[in-house]
């Protein structure tokens, strides 16, 4: 089976009469535009995407849909570092150190913490540097991605909020 576009998030859509067949990929491989995917009911997928999706591909994006059937992707738990800055200064130093290793960030809105994939060197860092983490265990959804890359904004402007929320707007 040839997939070329997404056609949505099983979140959206009324399930209940579909069997639902999960294509398992690695948080690192969502951003990939080909891919030979298998499904966990032994579909074979030649995924050749016309438009990658801005972040990469979601937990529960749709590959096929038809009355009865729908194949979805299922991003793969992962450990991951967790941390909950408690001040700007913490906050700052912690983006710095995750930059400066070129390891992924990822926000978590439900439980307000940064998450980044387990690397022994941040750790390591967090450890040195006081700043509180739990390794946990959890999926790494492309939609909770921290990027600052974006054709519209050239030099992103953070604004402030007494409960450490991170508002991105276009420099004046």
């Amino acid at each position: 089976m040839q997939v070329e576009h997404i056609l949505g998030n099983i979140k959206d859509i009324d399930t209940t009469h579909l069997e639902i067949d999960r294509v398992q990929v690695d948080w690192y491989d969502t951003r990939k535009k080909i891919a030979r995917l298998s499904s966990q009911n032994g579909q074979v997928i030649a995924m050749k995407l016309a438009q990658v999706p801005k972040g990469g591909l979601n937990d529960g994006d749709i590959l096929f849909l038809d009355t009865h059937r729908a194949i979805i992707i299922s991003i793969l738990p992962t450990w991951v570092l967790s941390m909950q800055p408690i001040d700007w200064d913490t906050m700052i130093t912690l983006c710095y150190e995750i930059g400066n290793l070129h390891i992924p960030l990822f926000y978590d809105k439900n439980t307000m913490e940064l998450q980044a994939p387990f690397e022994m060197p941040l750790q390591r860092i967090c450890q040195k540097r006081g700043i509180a983490f739990e390794k946990k265990w959890c999926v790494l959804d492309s939609q909770n991605r921290i990027n600052l890359t974006s054709p519209l904004m050239r030099e992103p402007k953070l604004t402030q909020s007494p409960h450490f929320g991170i508002k991105l707007c276009k420099k004046d």
